[in-house]
């Protein structure tokens, strides 16, 4: 249960960082993984991340245990 509910929760936060009302371009990227961590990609499904990965739109997360830390743009981070 705390598993989705973390995961929605960083659907929502990606979700407000892509849909910025300026339309400025925002990166998110994985720039930390520890643990078993999963992303869901609506065309590929299931991937493994890793450091740099660049998340797009729709992505879900799911994490475990351990830590994810996702970069957006260059100068903030989501743990």
């Amino acid at each position: 249960m705390i598993i989705v509910a973390i995961a929605v929760l960083l659907i929502v936060v990606i979700l407000i960082f892509i849909r910025n009302k300026d339309n400025t371009y925002r990166l998110l990227k994985v720039y930390e993984v520890n643990g078993a961590a999963l992303v869901t990609r609506e065309d590929i499904g299931e991937i493994e991340p890793y450091s740099n990965m660049v998340l797009e739109s729709g992505d879900i997360i799911a994490l475990d245990n351990g830590v994810f830390v996702i970069q957006a743009d260059n100068d903030k981070y989501i743990s």
